[in-house]
């Protein structure tokens, strides 16, 4: 699959418009991902991330143990395979699998990419913040790429040919309609 490697001062522009993401973990015997709605960019240089995962996600306890995950950017025509990751537990066995969602190995980590997705963040565990009661994992990205056309030469999200998922709730989300410069 060809790629294009993402400035990593310019990460942050993946997750700047706000998109639900897929992350990715393994835990050596079954890839898992779970939609993830609140992230955020927290460092441009080097590019690190906060998300809020549920501690009782397979997802979590993959990334407390092996210490990495992918942040997956799916675009809308996948939301149905985002619903699934974000309904469906992973703690019984294999939920990929089975739903047909195929992984590719990622090239500097253990967790695996999710092939169908437009852009892959490769990253690193470095905190986990609990907060009164509810945890915030930080990561860092080690590697970034996307699919051509995904980014434009300005490494700005390509929002009109890509679009990206926007949780509203439950089953809902909304599409980026227009870009306005």
């Amino acid at each position: 699959m060809e790629t294009k490697k993402v400035d990593p001062g310019n990460a942050y522009r993946l997750l700047g418009h706000g998109p639900t993401v897929l992350v990715s973990t393994y835990d050596g015997e079954y890839p898992n991902a779970s939609a993830v709605a609140w992230t955020m960019p927290v460092s441009k240089e080097p590019p690190r991330f906060a998300m809020r995962i549920g501690e009782g996600h397979k997802t979590y306890k993959n990334l407390m143990e092996s210490k990495c995950c992918v942040i997956n950017i799916p675009t809308a025509e996948h939301k149905d395979k985002v619903i699934l990751c974000g309904t469906k537990s992973g703690n019984t066995g294999d939920k990929l699998g089975p739903a047909g969602i195929g992984t590719i190995p990622s090239k500097k980590l253990s967790a695996p990419r999710l092939d169908f997705c437009a852009a892959w963040m490769e990253c690193e565990l470095i905190g986990n913040l609990e907060l009164n009661g509810t945890n915030l994992v930080l990561v860092e990205a080690k590697l970034i790429e996307c699919i051509p056309g995904a980014m434009d030469a300005d490494d700005h999200w390509n929002a009109i040919k890509f679009p990206t998922l926007h949780h509203l709730g439950g089953s809902s989300f909304s599409v980026p309609g227009r870009v306005m410069t």
